[in-house]
């Protein structure tokens, strides 16, 4: 998973977070894993804390990497995003996209609660401020792209 300037994130089979670093100089390059401790209540500079901030997410659930089961998400995506809301200090409440796509390009670009729309489905609806975050197994188009801010890949 992709982070901040490019910052990277691994999860391994038992719910271990790691957190891979990068150090490059000119023509040499050293990389290793550094465990974060979920668990830990030791307070870190470079933690984000959200404050308790409710976020609401737009999704296409897409077994089996994203399914909801009693309002919280599941699956390998909900996994790692409830491991995010849990660090980041943040919780969430759910909306299933509109017309359960993910996003085409409209013909003609329409408004939404004064917004310029672009998109059907999830894009859409973070081009009209519906929803904060898009949760999903959405693949990466150059279209979609100039009409959102891509921060996280998981992969």
């Amino acid at each position: 998973m992709n982070g901040v300037n490019n910052t990277k994130y691994l999860i391994d089979q038992n719910s271990n977070l790691f957190h891979a670093i990068d150090i490059k100089a000119t023509f040499s390059k050293i990389s290793f894993l550094k465990q974060i401790d979920i668990r830990s209540s030791k307070n870190n500079q470079n933690r984000i804390d959200l404050h308790g901030l409710v976020l609401t997410i737009g999704y296409v659930a897409q077994a089996p990497y994203l399914t909801v089961a009693n309002g919280r998400f599941e699956g390998a995506l909900g996994d790692i995003f409830n491991i995010m809301a849990n660090e980041m200090n943040f919780t969430y409440k759910i909306t299933p996209s509109k017309d359960g796509m993910y996003g085409s390009q409209l013909q003609k670009p329409i408004f939404v609660n004064g917004h310029k729309v672009t998109h059907n489905g999830m894009i859409g609806m973070l081009e009209a401020k519906e929803v904060d975050i898009a949760l999903s197994d959405l693949s990466l188009t150059y279209n979609r792209g100039q009409s959102i801010k891509i921060v996280d890949i998981v992969s």
